[in-house]
């Protein structure tokens, strides 16, 4: 719990990181269809690549599986 409360208390003071400026972020569709651009194909396609190299057996899956998780959300 000492560790939670500083946790969510830095989330919560988070300002956003516009790490992709020149991106439309007005509509829905436009947020649903930023996951598919350039950026994020080759960053799925290191991550696996990074997994494949990193893990063996059924644990090769798990980096590429939270990666999209992580889009998804």
């Amino acid at each position: 719990m000492k560790k939670l409360v500083p946790a969510v208390l830095l989330a919560a003071a988070a300002a956003p990181a516009f790490a992709h400026p020149g991106h439309d972020t007005t509509t829905l569709a436009a947020g649903l269809t930023h996951p598919l651009g350039l950026d994020h194909l080759l960053a799925m396609v290191a991550v696996g690549l990074w997994s494949a190299a990193a893990f063996s057996g059924t644990r090769r899956l798990a980096g590429p599986a939270l990666f999209m998780a992580a889009l998804l959300a």
